[in-house]
């Protein structure tokens, strides 16, 4: 009978581990069709909820990549839109949050790496979209 008990919490370990490493995932895909406006998405910081991040009018979840996590590389536009600086290539802050403007055939490349880079990572998903006025 000890086996048979120990295996009952075998399984149910097993799918609680297997369901909380999910959870992030199967929230944000219910935010899927969510718009963000830049104060919406800046409560997505890390500190309190999941990480996002804004590119080329789309926000990814971007939670389980350590470089935007706390202390990490990019940790300074978690909560925020960056399409303005991955196409200026400039990290001094000023494009941060910045309006979109008409960009250079060079600068549209950037940006779209940049949104490729996001897309084609298992382990990031696009949450929503930004709401831009």
């Amino acid at each position: 009978m000890e086996w048979s008990s120990n295996i009952l919490v075998f399984i149910l370990l097993s799918f609680l581990i297997f369901y909380l490493k999910r959870f992030p995932k199967i929230l944000s895909s219910k935010l899927s069709g969510n718009s963000f406006t830049l104060i919406q998405l800046s409560k997505f910081d890390g500190r309190e909820n999941l990480i996002y991040i804004g590119c080329n009018d789309k926000v990814f979840n971007v939670t389980n990549l350590p470089k935007f996590s706390p202390g990490g590389k990019y940790e300074f536009l978690v909560g925020r839109d960056a399409t303005m600086l991955f196409a200026k290539e400039e990290i001094d802050g000023k494009y941060i949050n910045a309006k979109h403007e008409k960009l250079s055939e060079e600068e549209e490349g950037r940006l779209q790496n940049w949104e490729k880079y996001f897309m084609m990572l298992k382990r990031c998903e696009v949450v929503g979209k930004l709401a831009l006025d």
